[in-house]
């Protein structure tokens, strides 16, 4: 291949290595696409409380205080990462790639994506570009637990939770600068007007600040709970509340803020059918020495970089409960909860091209990024939102020695990303949407949603040896041999998690790593005969036009549930009144139910898709323990 050129003069090579993907299930490679990082997050924190009671009154007011430092050295794989996916050896490009076409590909060295982290004229060591970032957080608040009666209790308060910006203590800081239509970005240190980096102020501008925008000063977060006993006596409570919690800005999704060239140079060269010139791997990423005007090619892999317009997210939480004793031994709790998450945190590609208007004429993806100065540039930003609600029945029963709960869930969780990073059950990696340009496409059943669940566990001391209904009058010697059991058991019943149906970026004409797929029959017509080798009709899905979003949802589908058995026998030996001796006989899936994965969702795996090849939950295991407990 010739890798010539690249940056290897590292003194730690041993933990840096090359890393190279290849495409049609070949295993990757070389070193890992992230090598060592390192942090540190010194922090003082200040607390304190003042409570006053007065008559049916009980006031606390306090505040807290913190301020920390996200000290950070981000190191990656210098020497670059490279994957290999067989189109340009490919003779029909409406053709998959052949594994022929994948290994040709890489022994000619036409990468599909290259990629590299290295230091830059700027930076202060070699290898690794240390940060350290500023944070700041204070928090007054006030909260008046008023007994209104004998029958209603009021729990009123109020928190201004202000985070002030972060910034970086060496101005080592860039974000989007939005006055400038081919892509730019603003910093924050000032030496870049005089060391010729900032150039004309073309790509590269000083904003006047060493952060983006200044920090809400209204996080106000009020908090309501009730609690009203209609009848007086404690046999039925009523309870209702909510709130308003914020989060913060974590310095994982901003610390690459500082990452960018003069201090680090992060490049990443994308190449598909049709684009001119096309480029080998020779030569690719030269040392870089001598400090001078910033160009796009010094950035173009932008990644995780502080958003231009700094947002506190926050969640709504609201509930209702109704919890009534049937009997002594009894009692009954019917519950309803919501939440809305609002300028959630999250990681979407503003550099991703827009979709071609004419499929048939898609032109090159080059010519349709919305900023042309800007390869990647994932944005950490506060788009994001959610939404929960569910309702709750729980009933617990305690009597002679049988302690029994069972508690039943049905959900609804959605939202447009269930993770920062990533999508959990997709295969988006770090761009995160299938259009970062319209997130709502993504708004659908959360990763983790679970409509359906019953759990029901119980304890059971069985009634027999000294001192119990049965044979209770026996020798201690008897007693050893028949009292101190214990049977325990838990059973849950769920539904499956949801999942979409994945296809291919076609050419890569979608500049994404993925498609969804398109529907073109009956998912689970009457005829199906379900099974792990056909869970559902592959025939009902096709893949979309190269340059075509999927017309398929995300997470429209849902996979296997969850029958499961865990059942535990224990022999408890007194020897005096503080020490005893546990003998566990545990058994988990006791009764060896498959408990089956959700299925393979690509399209572009036509021996797998369809298929489940992996459990949720093991065999049947069983272990023998021994406990003393004292």
């Amino acid at each position: 291949m010739g890798f010539t050129g690249l940056y290897n003069n590292l003194p730690d090579i041993e933990r840096t290595w090359a890393s190279i993907g290849l495409s049609n299930g070949y295993a990757g490679v070389g070193g890992a696409v992230n090598a060592y990082t390192a942090s540190d997050q010194p922090m003082s924190d200040v607390s304190d409380s003042l409570i006053y009671i007065k008559g049916s009154h009980t006031l606390t007011v306090g505040a807290n205080y913190r301020h920390w430092l996200s000290n950070r050295e981000l190191a990656d794989n210098f020497l670059g990462n490279y994957s290999f996916a067989g189109y340009f050896t490919n003779p029909n490009p409406k053709l998959t790639p052949t594994n022929d076409n994948v290994i040709a590909d890489m022994l000619l060295g036409y990468f599909s994506g290259a990629s590299n982290f290295q230091p830059a004229a700027s930076s202060s060591t070699v290898p690794g570009n240390p940060h350290s970032y500023i944070f700041n957080y204070f928090a007054p608040y006030v909260q008046d637990d008023w007994k209104v009666n004998s029958r209603l209790t009021l729990n009123l308060g109020l928190r201004w939770d202000y985070r002030s910006i972060p910034y970086a203590s060496n101005n080592k800081m860039f974000w989007l600068d939005e006055s400038n239509p081919k892509g730019g970005l603003c910093f924050a240190d000032k030496a870049l007007l005089t060391n010729g980096v900032a150039g004309d102020q073309s790509y590269y501008r000083y904003c006047g600040s060493n952060h983006p925008g200044n920090a809400s000063l209204t996080p106000f977060a009020p908090r309501i709970g009730i609690a009203y006993r209609p009848f007086g006596g404690d046999k039925t409570v009523i309870r209702t509340g909510y709130g308003i919690f914020y989060d913060s800005t974590e310095s994982r999704e901003i610390d690459d803020s500082g990452d960018n060239y003069p201090y680090i140079s992060r490049t990443n060269i994308t190449q598909s059918v049709g684009t001119t010139p096309l480029l080998t791997t020779n030569q690719l990423f030269p040392p870089l020495t001598t400090p001078g005007p910033a160009v796009p090619a010094d950035n173009t892999f932008i990644a995780v970089i502080i958003a231009e317009h700094v947002r506190n997210p926050y969640v709504q939480q609201w509930n209702f409960s109704v919890q009534h004793a049937l009997t002594p031994f009894t009692k009954l709790e019917a519950y309803y909860l919501g939440t809305r998450g609002t300028h959630l945190l999250q990681r979407r590609n503003i550099a991703q091209a827009l979709a071609p208007s004419d499929p048939n004429n898609p032109g090159t993806v080059l010519s349709r990024r919305p900023y042309p100065n800007f390869g990647t540039y994932i944005n950490s930003d506060w788009s994001g939102y959610s939404s929960y609600n569910s309702f709750n029945a729980k009933i617990e029963h305690n009597f002679k020695g049988l302690t029994l709960t069972t508690t039943y869930t049905f959900s609804k969780s959605l939202d447009d990303k269930s993770s920062i990073a990533a999508l959990g059950n997709s295969t988006a990696g770090w761009q995160g949407f299938l259009n970062n340009h319209n997130t709502r496409l993504d708004y659908g059943l959360s990763d983790f949603d679970v409509p359906h669940r019953l759990v029901t566990s119980f304890v059971y001391n069985l009634p027999f040896g000294r001192g119990q209904k049965f044979a209770g009058n026996v020798s201690r010697a008897a007693d050893a041999a028949i009292g101190g059991w214990q049977f325990n058991g838990i059973m849950t019943l769920q539904k499956g998690f949801p999942y979409s149906i994945y296809a291919a970026d076609k050419n890569g004409l979608l500049d994404n790593f993925f498609n969804r797929a398109n529907i073109v029959g009956t998912a689970f017509p009457s005829s199906l005969t379900q099974n792990i080798n056909h869970w559902f009709n592959t025939a009902a899905f096709a893949q979309p036009q190269a340059g075509v979003y999927g017309a398929i949802g995300r997470n429209v589908y849902t996979g296997p549930g969850l029958s499961n058995f865990n059942l535990s026998l224990f022999k408890n030996v007194n020897f005096t009144e503080r020490a005893k001796l546990q003998l566990r006989l545990e058994s988990f899936n006791t009764f060896n139910h498959a408990q089956w994965s959700t299925p393979n969702f690509d399209l572009t795996n036509p021996g797998a898709f369809g298929t489940i090849s992996g459990v949720q939950v093991p065999g049947r295991i069983a272990q023998v323990g021994v406990k003393l407990l004292f």
